[in-house]
């Protein structure tokens, strides 16, 4: 059926959800849609609350936390339009907006399964919005300053493999394909692996760049150690996944040689790199046992950091 099926996921952020559906809900459209919130065990007021200002919303309500991919794909299960948007409660989309992707999405001449937009931060400035590397060890050798410094890498392409997963639209026919989220990853890198499996099975991935979307991002989430600890394990899943256990092993020494070589380099760095090097070997070195596990395919599902559901 044609039309537009808004999926959010929710963990204790109802007051972004309500501000982010607050932007487009109750505009005229010239397409049917539906909004669904799939909720990873947050405060049962959270439903009151939403539903008491938009009570057309649909809920989900998951026992716990659990992961992004899997509550996505338990909306999409019951989503009833062609066409989904992706959108997390930390992302601000207007109505005119709104229109705007989902017709360039439905009238794209590349008919592509996947698209996704530019992302804007809090300062108007461009964040990253596409992934133009797949699992690469260059893209882990370009944070080692010495080889960043000797250029031996080349600059990686402009092609787009993967796009963000805090604005994605993408079309029901994927997911007739059995393409869905892999329910492996909790959090962070997921979108990546799905637009990955998604090309392989000769689908396309589009990406607007005229098309602004504000992303708060980071700064929603409290616990920075936490958050960059959980994209380590994602990562190394992600390496798992395309690469197998050779990659895995060369994922944790190749980062392992980043980390030895610029620690030689932090007496010629300022204090804000210096700060963020050591927040990156805690928060690296700390997820070790979480490698194992992933290297002896040994790991718990959804792969998680600090597993208290």
């Amino acid at each position: 059926m044609k039309g537009l099926s808004i999926v959010i996921v929710n963990y204790w952020s109802v007051d972004l959800i309500l501000q982010c559906i607050g932007h487009f809900l109750h505009a005229d459209y010239d397409f049917p849609y539906e909004v669904i919130i799939s909720d990873n065990g947050s405060n049962s007021d959270d439903q009151t609350r939403v539903k008491k200002i938009y009570p057309t919303i649909i809920w989900i309500s998951n026992e716990y936390n659990v992961g992004f991919g899997k509550a996505n794909n338990r909306a999409f299960k019951i989503a009833q339009y062609e066409t989904i948007l992706l959108l997390n409660p930390d992302s601000i989309i207007d109505s005119n907006k709104l229109i705007d992707l989902y017709h360039r999405f439905n009238h794209d001449k590349d008919e592509p399964a996947i698209a996704g937009v530019q992302l804007i931060d809090s300062n108007g400035k461009n964040s990253n919005s596409f992934y133009s590397e797949y699992a690469s060890f260059r893209q882990i050798l370009r944070q080692n300053l010495i080889i960043d410094k000797l250029r031996i890498l080349p600059p990686p392409l402009e092609t787009v493999k993967a796009v963000h997963g805090s604005c994605m639209i993408l079309s029901k026919s994927m997911l007739q394909e059995d393409i869905f989220f892999d329910e492996d990853f909790f959090l962070y890198a997921e979108e990546i692996e799905l637009c990955h499996r998604a090309i392989k099975r000769g689908f396309c991935i589009s990406f607007y760049s005229d098309i602004q979307v504000l992303h708060i991002g980071e700064a929603t989430q409290s616990n920075k150690l936490k958050t960059n600890t959980q994209r380590n394990i994602s990562n190394c899943l992600l390496f798992l996944k395309a690469r197998g256990t050779l990659g895995v092993i060369l994922f944790f020494w190749l980062n392992c040689l980043n980390f030895s070589s610029n620690f030689f380099l932090l007496p010629f760095m300022d204090k804000s790199y210096k700060k963020d090097y050591w927040l990156s070997f805690k928060a690296y070195f700390g997820a070790t046992k979480y490698y194992m596990n992933v290297l002896f395919n040994s790991y718990s599902k959804p792969l998680r950091y600090n597993t208290n559901k």
